[in-house]
């Protein structure tokens, strides 16, 4: 029978596998706020033990990085939301979907436009190039002109409203994105660029077509 080495000790493989099973049993299962110990220990910003448990769970299976707590928040939300690249690259390279969608809506993309969070934009979009932003978002029924569940908002409102030029910038080249979307509010990308001060990112939206709430209005 093949032998493999777990810790320093030759166990069967049948033994191995069944050793990984347990312990990834044990590290997905979710407590009384649906969260998993990935959950927990980037929470706790627990970086080492959280890379070495997704190690083992996407050995088993990658889809079970993607368990989501009763907030619908999958580990690779909470990631984003403590703003560690390392923790966000390391889900997405151990197959994390980037196309899940919390209780408002939102995917990691949205969030962390939304927040300003330029690093982990930039790094979800590194691989979003290779799996383009409108084909993520197309996996659960949406487009590139989703807009979230609590304000109606596009990505590219949230870019035009933190001021996110490289996010922007990479919207801006997707077919069919509308630069005159608006939300619940009646906001368009350039009227929240113009109210929060960004003129260069107003007039680049200008340059594509974006109008104004007012002219919008007038139409």
């Amino acid at each position: 029978m093949e032998r493999v080495d777990i810790n320093g000790q030759a166990v069967s493989r049948s033994a191995s596998c069944e050793n990984l099973v347990k312990t990834v049993l044990r590290i997905i299962e979710q407590d009384f706020d649906g969260d998993t110990l990935i959950h927990i220990a980037i929470i706790q910003n627990e970086e080492y033990i959280a890379k070495s448990m997704i190690s083992m769970v996407s050995i088993l299976d990658p889809e079970l990085l993607d368990i989501p707590n009763f907030l619908l928040q999958t580990p690779l939300h909470l990631a984003v939301l403590v703003r560690s690249v390392e923790l966000v690259e390391i889900l997405i390279q151990s197959g994390a979907d980037l196309g899940c969608r919390d209780l408002h809506g939102n995917t990691p993309l949205h969030i962390a436009s939304y927040h300003g969070f330029d690093n982990i934009v930039v790094c979800l979009l590194k691989y979003a190039s290779v799996l383009p932003v409108i084909n993520l978002l197309s996996r659960f029924g949406a487009d590139v002109n989703a807009r979230d569940g609590k304000s109606g908002k596009t990505i590219l409102h949230h870019a035009a409203e933190m001021g996110n030029t490289i996010l922007m910038d990479y919207i801006l080249q997707l077919p069919g994105v509308d630069v005159n979307s608006q939300t619940y509010a009646g906001q368009t990308p350039s009227s929240l660029a113009r109210g929060r001060g960004f003129l260069d990112i107003w007039t680049t939206l200008r340059k594509f077509g974006g109008k104004d709430r007012g002219e919008i209005d007038d139409t």
